[in-house]
């Protein structure tokens, strides 16, 4: 009777040492919420700005090419509402404002606000350009962006190409918590016949604090590639391919965009985990 209650009880000890083990790895199979929001903030910051890069390029290109008209009527872009294009100077030099007011709506549904200061000296497509963009009571679906752009034509042979850096960048969310950001970013813009078969590529290192206070740098180890296809039907320009690598005191995180799909997946590694996660 004892050898049997003892094998009972041994037995009752081994299946709850066995839960105990699977439900560690379980939990050691999935990344931390801190590591997730640390990634989801890294690519929100990268769609945010590009966003910013990308609409303003446009802008400026059109204004300068149009100097003496109707430049809103000459911008093919759902972005910029009527009434938002404000301008003075001439082609080479000049200050363009896009002023969304109290809120301009585009075609995907975001919502931006405030505005955009841009100044200019050179052609923006020209090599030796320098661009300036300065965010004043910019939002953008609720989150308030700031800091200055200096943005250098540095093309040399190939695609056009840019040098942009980023000071004093912070993004304050919905419930007040605030991410800081300083960047130099190698902008490529490769043009195709069709603009809606244009790509985007972009190099290059970031710093800052996340908004729950961890302190972080992250370098592009493999371009971050945006076609503009792809915002067709999106609400942000996620990147469809390339590797950011993420660093903080205590772990690496590797953020990969994938294969060139338009979507809004990214896979995250970190400490030897890795998870997919929809933005």
């Amino acid at each position: 009777m004892k050898t049997m209650n003892f094998n009972f009880t041994l037995y009752f000890i081994l299946i709850l040492l066995a839960v105990g083990v699977m439900s560690c790895s379980d939990e050691d199979s999935e990344l931390s919420i801190e590591t997730k929001d640390i990634a989801v903030d890294e690519a929100e910051l990268d769609a945010v700005f590009e966003d910013i890069d990308d609409f303003t390029s446009i802008s400026l290109e059109t204004t300068q090419e149009n100097i003496g008209g109707k430049i809103e009527d000459e911008i093919e872009d759902d972005r910029i509402c009527d009434g938002v294009i404000n301008f003075e100077g001439n082609r080479f030099e000049g200050t363009l404002i896009l002023d969304f007011g109290d809120g301009c709506i585009d075609a995907e549904g975001n919502v931006r606000s405030g505005r955009i200061i841009i100044t200019y000296k050179g052609l923006h497509f020209v090599p030796g350009s320098i661009t300036t963009l300065t965010l004043e009571d910019y939002t953008i679906n609720g989150m308030a962006v700031e800091g200055v752009r200096t943005v250098e034509n540095i093309t040399t042979d190939g695609p056009l190409t840019w040098n942009i850096v980023l000071t004093g960048g912070q993004v304050t969310y919905e419930d007040g918590t605030v991410a800081t950001r300083e960047s130099n970013r190698i902008r490529v813009w490769e043009r195709a016949t069709s603009p809606i078969g244009d790509r985007i590529l972009v190099t290059g290192t970031a710093s800052g604090q996340t908004k729950t206070g961890t302190v972080y740098n992250s370098r592009i180890t493999e371009e971050l590639v945006f076609l503009r296809s792809c915002r067709r039907g999106w609400r942000a320009r996620i990147p469809v391919s390339g590797i950011n690598v993420i660093t903080t005191d205590v772990r690496t995180i590797t953020i990969d965009y994938g294969d060139g799909e338009c979507n809004r997946r990214i896979s995250t590694i970190a400490d030897g985990i890795t998870e997919d996660i929809t933005l």
